[in-house]
């Protein structure tokens, strides 16, 4: 149809029985501009400045149609340079039709070229222009005139200022996604910049364009981190006494890892989580946190304190009773009496006579009666050995008056608590949050079994039949990275990853792996009971079974265990890891500071192909000291075997059939042992949790005696030398490019076998996986990398797979993620389509 518009805007064309059209009248074709600010004139720009590049597309098109922009710039000499993909933020549409871009101080002056293209669903619409860069300006310095950084987000403002009066300045903030807003200077010369809750942390980039008082273009820059403010929980004594000190202690969030910083709001930082200031009448604290990374969090308390006169209260002294073996709080008043009338319970001994306040007492205890064991929870707070060397003269005379054996112990009773004082049970429970938390690798144990050919040099007949030479080890020590074991057909080796520390404030990964690789059997040489009948049918694998075990002293506190077998023709493996999920610290509310009182976890004992079994176990404090401190213990036994598996159908009629048979899917395997039986390793692993001050223990009887680290080790001989693991990894990348999947899969288990815990080899295992189409391998493999650290290639596979499952948000997360971790180029642009793609 033909139509005359009068007026660029745009239109819909409505017609009866279609759907509506929607389109633009415009009096011109879309353009580039070239501006100093997000929606400025187009203007030349100087090296140095920051600036941005626009198209004017309405009414052509509208931003929400755009899916993809790609802007590609030509440097000084003509030369295209590296095409920069946006996407558009999904609250900010427009977003891709901007890009800024900051001008080094040293570049050229000259044109320079851009392209763009803009992806629709309409299609692609192409766009040139240029960059004029010309004129010199110099550079000022943004200096911070109001606030501190990091800017928090939906926090107090800062306000910046150049020291130079200027005219026509122009301000801009650019986050860190892209998006740009123009700031308006005060009437002093100064900007204020601010963040609301709904934006981005990360790193905001401040601009100043303008000129001073003869002229002349002058421009500055300045960095602006920005954080979000968790919430922060505080804790503080609920009835402070006015004057005295009021300690505050912070209990950092989930994510939060030290060393900390702590302040009031608009104070000085000062290390740890808690700080003191004298109390008020009423108190109301506002209070920030800051970790290692730079996050901040925050909060407020409030506390009412009592009068100074008020605290004086009742006075303490401390005492014993020989008969009931306890020692107690006794009120001092009664103490005198008791001394003045020359009348003290027969049983009693006065350990101090006062007088002292209510939190005085409870601290002289806690110093002279240490603590030894736990107590019943309710009355008795703890108990104490070693306060016998700590007694005063008169009081160990006493006790010897009244015929009390030394060193026995005593329970110690909790501390009166008047005006809201902290008691003895609050000095237990930081006791107690404080020691015992990590669990420590003592000792491993590694016994194996093997077979291995004698394949002796020179012709032989083929009478002479090959022999089976039987080749063990069987060691103990603190560590191991991996063992191999030879078999008559295949070379198995056993890799573990075991970290030497499992603090229980975070999660972790153990790491199991088995891995067969097919051996040749020696040409024309018979072997014992017609083996080489079965061999060529036979098929080689792993079976791991691991079992879980923890134990503290004779009680068990859980027992669990899982197992996989896989076998195939020339190359097969087994992987299964733990994975130690760190769900939550249960703290004690009543206690000063909230100490932890518990740490919750979540255990996965996932196999790489099978059922994985999870179980949840909060781990509570451990008593120190002499009394009542028995340790925990975390065992771990791995059994694995490398299997001959031939397939049901394809044994010999002639040779007797084997009664171990093995079902994986619909086949049936019968397991071959003509030759001999299977190669096999064990490996004992015990990991030991123990609060301090206690006596010695022995190390379990399965790990004692070991106290080299063992390494690598072999049945029967040296282990095999390995290249380094970098120059593995990159062949294993050449061979996945060219989809050589076996040859990449062994490079990368060699790269492996140097240590399980590391990301980057069970990175390229994953993708092998998501290659040979096995999802499940190819998801396990990758979580596990990416639970070791961050990997971009873990990231590309696991984002594949939710692609695939349909999960795309979880998809683009992944994509995300990847391109976060520094990518290869080619591992990039892969990233780079999965985001598209999903999104």
């Amino acid at each position: 149809f033909r139509w005359r518009a009068k007026v660029a805007g745009r239109y819909v064309l409505r017609a009866s029985g279609a759907a509506p059209l929607a389109f633009g009248v415009a009096a011109r074709r879309p353009v580039l501009v070239v501006a100093r600010t997000p929606w400025g004139p187009q203007s030349a720009v100087a090296p140095g400045e920051g600036c941005f590049l626009r198209v004017d597309a309405w009414p052509h098109l509208l931003a929400e149609e755009v899916l993809e922009a790609r802007w590609t710039l030509s440097d000084a000499q003509g030369q295209a340079l590296r095409p920069v993909r946006v996407l558009p933020h999904p609250n900010h549409p427009g977003s891709a039709l901007r890009l800024p871009l900051h001008l080094r101080p040293d570049a050229r002056p000259g044109k320079r070229a851009v392209e763009l293209t803009l992806v629709t669903r309409r299609g692609s619409l192409q766009l040139s222009g240029s960059l004029q860069l010309s004129g010199k300006s110099r550079a000022l310095e943004l200096e911070l005139w109001q606030g501190r950084e990091p800017i928090a987000i939906g926090g107090e403002p800062l306000r910046l200022r150049v020291a130079s009066s200027l005219r026509e300045a122009s301000w801009c903030l650019v986050g860190p996604a892209g998006s740009a807003r123009r700031l308006r200077p005060r009437p002093d010369g100064s900007v204020e910049v601010a963040l609301a809750n709904g934006d981005t942390p990360g790193t905001y980039q401040l601009w100043l364009s303008g000129k001073d008082r003869q002229g002349d273009a002058v421009h500055a820059r300045r960095a602006l981190r920005a954080l979000r403010v968790e919430a922060l929980r505080l804790s503080a004594p609920p009835r402070p006494v006015i004057g005295q000190p009021l300690r505050v202690t912070a209990t950092p969030p989930r994510g939060f890892e030290g060393p900390y910083q702590i302040r009031l709001v608009g104070g000085k930082w000062q290390a740890g989580q808690s700080l003191s200031v004298e109390a008020h009448a009423s108190n109301e604290l506002q209070v920030e946190l800051k970790d290692a990374g730079g996050q901040l969090a925050a909060g407020q308390i409030t506390r009412e304190a009592l009068p100074a006169q008020r605290a004086g209260g009742p006075r303490f002294g401390i005492a014993a009773d020989v008969r009931t073996k306890r020692i107690f709080a006794a009120e001092y008043s009664l103490l005198q009496s008791y001394k003045q009338k020359g009348e003290l319970p027969p049983t009693w001994a006065v350990l101090e006579q006062g007088p002292l306040t209510a939190a005085g007492v409870r601290e002289r205890i806690f110093l002279t009666v240490p603590y030894d064991g736990p107590g019943d929870g309710r009355q008795v707070a703890y108990s104490s050995v070693r306060f016998w060397s700590k007694l005063q003269a008169s009081a160990r005379a006493r006790f010897d008056a009244l015929g009390a054996p030394p060193d026995t112990p005593y329970e110690v009773l909790n501390t009166p608590s008047p005006a809201g004082e902290q008691t003895l049970f609050d000095e237990v429970a930081r006791l107690l949050g404080e020691d015992g938390w990590t669990f420590r690798r003592i000792g491993v144990r590694v016994r194996g079994d093997g077979i291995e050919p004698l394949r002796e040099a020179g012709e032989v007949a083929d009478t002479v039949e090959v022999r089976l030479l039987r080749r063990g080890v069987d060691k103990r020590g603190k560590d191991v990275k991996r063992v191999e074991v030879s078999g008559p057909l295949a070379e198995h080796t056993f890799a573990f990853g075991l970290p030497e520390e499992l603090e229980l404030d975070r999660s972790h990964r153990i790491v199991f792996s088995a891995t067969s690789l097919r051996q040749p059997i020696v040409p024309r040489r018979p072997y014992p009971a017609g083996w080489q009948q079965v061999a060529p049918k036979a098929q080689v694998g792993p079976s791991l079974s691991l079992s879980l075990r923890l134990t503290r002293g004779e009680e068990v506190l859980g027992d669990t265990k899982v197992s996989l077998t896989r076998v195939g023709e020339r190359l097969q493996a087994s992987d299964l890891h733990i994975w130690l999920e760190h769900v939550g610290t249960p703290r004690s509310p009543l206690a000063g500071g909230a100490p932890r009182a518990a740490e919750r976890f979540r255990i996965h004992l996932i196999p790489h192909g099978g059922e994985s079994v999870v179980g949840e176990v909060a781990f509570q404090p451990l008593s120190p000291g002499k009394l009542g401190n028995v340790p925990e213990h975390l065992e771990l036994v791995l059994e694995g075997r490398g299997l001959r598996a031939v397939p049901a159908k394809a044994w010999p009629a002639e040779l007797p059939r084997p009664k171990q048979q093995l079902k994986l899917g619909d086949e049936v395997y019968l397991l071959e042992t003509l030759g001999s039986q299977a190669a096999q390793v064990e490996l004992v692993v015990v990991y030991e949790r123990r609060a301090g001050g206690g006596p010695p223990v022995a190390p379990p009887a399965a790990i004692a005696g070991g106290e080299a680290e063992l390494g690598a080790l072999r049945a029967g001989g040296s282990p095999a030398k390995l290249a380094p693991a970098e120059k593995l990894l990159e062949a294993a990348n050449a061979d996945l490019a060219k989809q050589r999947l076996d040859a990449a899969e062994v490079a990368a288990r060699q790269a492996m076998f140097q240590d399980a815990l590391q990301p980057a080899p069970w990175g390229l295992l994953s993708d092998v996986a998501l290659s040979r189409r096995d999802l499940v391998i190819a998801e396990r493999r990758a979580l596990l990398a990416l639970g070791l650290g961050e990997d971009a290639r873990a990231a590309l596979v696991l984002g594949r797979v939710r692609f695939l499952q349909g999960r795309f948000e979880e998809a683009a997360e992944a994509a995300r993620r990847g391109l976060a971790a520094k990518p290869t180029k080619a591992l990039a642009s892969r990233l780079e389509a999965l985001q598209l793609e999903a999104q």
